[in-house]
């Protein structure tokens, strides 16, 4: 398995984890006050909820210790296993407080210490915890994936394009299908004198999408022009922080090599990023 399978079952897995403590946690606790009890059996509701929250709990845990050390083992810090096993256990059964909960003191609710160190510990080495974050980074290599494939997206739907709306509308319904939110976004692109629409819009990502379709050289030097000239019409909107530019080219008009060199020499900021596609 590669480390971005590896990573998805994570945070899966550390999300499935984090929504499941408190109940966990109560049950727990309950379990404890029945203790201090002088009670010969426990009650059935205990014993039921031993099958249906803290066993889950413990294989969920489980999985997250072997999933994290799998992690690292693909990404090969072998000095980062050795701290792994020394703070989290050097086998699976070797340090039970995977399932022992604490309370904050400032809020009150339990939390599990092992999730909040294994956050932690990840973060510090750029392994990110946080689902939102990794389902963002995650979509935008879909969209990329998507963008790529755009010549083969226009030969399959069996359609002729000779404008830059007919490319972008074809490719758009694969775009949709992926994410929802295309349908109908809305921006704050304004400026003084015109307001500037993108092409395609994906809250869920922050991104937008513009294409360009060119039939010469010329055009196409022209068309990478206009938009080193509208970048700064794309800002005022935090909802969109990523930019993709699209040249959708009939024939292999310049080359990618010279294409990326052009796109190089115009200075688009970071959050730009530009694709050739040459049709099929």
């Amino acid at each position: 398995m590669n480390r971005n399978s590896l990573e998805a079952r994570l945070i899966t897995s550390l999300t499935d984890a984090y929504a499941r403590t408190s109940a966990v946690a109560l049950h727990s606790m309950r379990w404890a006050n029945w203790t201090l009890l002088d009670a010969v059996e426990p009650p059935q509701d205990l014993i039921d909820d031993d099958e249906t929250l803290f066993k889950p709990f413990k294989q969920l845990t489980d999985s997250i210790y072997l999933t994290t050390l799998a992690l690292l083992e693909t990404v090969n810090l072998p000095t980062l296993i050795d701290q792994f096993k020394h703070i989290f256990g050097p086998t699976l059964d070797a340090q039970p407080t995977r399932t022992v909960f604490d309370v904050d003191t400032e809020t009150g609710e339990y939390y599990s210490p092992f999730l909040t160190d294994l956050s932690r510990f990840l973060a510090s080495i750029g392994i990110s915890t946080d689902a939102k974050a990794y389902y963002a980074q995650a979509g935008v290599k879909y969209l990329e994936n998507i963008l790529n494939n755009t010549a083969m997206i226009i030969h399959n739907s069996g359609n002729a394009v000779s404008s830059e709306a007919q490319v972008y509308n074809s490719v758009k319904q694969v775009i949709e299908a992926v994410f929802p939110d295309t349908a109908k976004p809305r921006s704050n692109f304004i400026k003084l004198a015109q307001e500037y629409k993108p092409d395609i819009l994906i809250p869920s990502i922050a991104t937008a999408v513009e294409y360009k379709y060119a039939t010469t050289p010329e055009k196409l030097k022209a068309t990478i022009g206009q938009i080193a000239e509208d970048v700064l019409g794309y800002t005022g909107d935090d909802d969109y922080r990523l930019f993709y530019a699209v040249f959708y080219v009939t024939d292999d008009l310049i080359g990618k090599e010279r294409f990326n060199a052009i796109w190089k020499e115009k200075n688009f900021p970071q959050n730009w990023r530009a694709f050739y596609i040459v049709g099929r």
